[in-house]
């Protein structure tokens, strides 16, 4: 193939609109309905599409809204990606790309990207909610072939609740908590000890984005590893939580990080750290989740769950088996089920 082979014909950007089944509540917020940014890309007759979270739809938006595509190289990823510096709105781009070529050349993204094919167990995010709910929807999950839960804990919840989820769902299970920042370093002193007493194998971000050198202290007193989410938006977040100490792993999310490209630098920067990795998912479409999937191989644990939340989801293709997300087909493998956007 020449040069103009690998020519963007079209691309644009949209909304799509995201529902899920019920509420779901952490310690920050509730979410039941809201809009994804979205990025179409066609070329050679394909087309390669992208999805992300964000709470900043209009910043999103504006940050997609002077790009002109159409005649560019579809292989320039970084001259393309590199003005937009919203991040929700880069990943929703990146992925089009990396869709929109590797459906050219009949390749997997993962296949693209150097990687192979691999994708742990995924675990299955719990609502902060009242504690029967919660241990009902534990064993509906664990009845699915789920076999890892994480529970979001808010800063009312009891500590003794991971233990009651234990009691019911056995020791096979595996059970992580996301505190969502919920706790001071006082308030940590006496969740930690019951968490690790439960068999809790770490905890998500517990403390407040900016108070990062508090993981240290309380890692130390209590053995139990910390991961921190929130916190962590590139590769320089990873350098500076470090440099702290205490953290045990990063949470990272296309979406947050922006896109494909620039998680891959920030998980490269987490494992010359010595930290473990996550990869995870805001609540979006199996576009977006599906995406991530691809860079499954690099991580320790995954929390690729989302499309199990959606009333409604407008892609198919991804699919759960023995709790692990499978993506399959060129691309991210996962194609929209009517156009999610005009």
């Amino acid at each position: 193939m020449s040069a103009k082979d690998w020519i963007i014909d079209e691309a644009r950007s949209g909304w799509i609109d995201v529902s899920l089944r019920g509420e779901f509540r952490t310690n920050t917020k509730r979410i039941r309905v809201h809009r994804d940014v979205g990025f179409r890309v066609d070329s050679g007759g394909v087309t390669g599409w992208g999805d992300a979270y964000t709470m900043e739809p209009d910043e999103a938006a504006r940050a997609l809204s002077g790009l002109r595509l159409a005649g560019r190289d579809l292989w320039d990823f970084d001259a393309i990606l590199e003005p937009v510096a919203h991040r929700a709105a880069r990943s929703a781009l990146d992925v089009a790309l990396h869709d929109a070529l590797a459906r050219r050349l009949e390749i997997p993204v993962h296949r693209l990207l150097g990687l192979p094919s691999a994708c742990p167990v995924t675990s299955v995010s719990l609502s902060v909610g009242e504690e029967a709910e919660v241990l009902r929807r534990s064993l509906e999950w664990v009845a699915r072939g789920f076999t890892c839960l994480k529970l979001k804990m808010a800063t009312q919840t009891d500590p003794g609740l991971p233990a009651r989820i234990r009691d019911v769902v056995g020791t096979a299970v595996g059970i992580r908590v996301d505190g969502n920042q919920a706790w001071t370093l006082e308030e940590a002193r006496e969740v930690f000890p019951r968490l690790r007493d439960a068999g809790v194998e770490f905890c998500e971000q517990p403390f407040p984005v900016g108070r990062s050198e508090l993981c240290a202290e309380i890692a130390r007193e209590t053995g139990l590893p910390i991961f921190l989410d929130e916190e962590i938006t590139g590769p320089a977040d990873v350098a500076r939580v470090w440099k702290h100490g205490g953290v045990a792993g990063v949470n990272v999310k296309l979406s947050k990080c922006g896109g494909l490209r620039r998680s891959m630098e920030t998980i490269r920067v987490a494992r010359s750290l010595g930290m473990r990795v996550m990869i995870g998912c805001f609540f979006e479409t199996s576009q977006a989740v599906g995406a991530a999937v691809h860079l499954a191989a690099l991580a320790d644990t995954v929390d690729l769950d989302a499309p199990l939340f959606l009333e409604s989801d407008p892609f198919r293709g991804l699919a759960y088996e023995a709790g692990r997300a499978r993506v399959e087909g060129p691309g991210t493998g996962v194609v929209p089920r009517a156009a999610p956007f005009s």
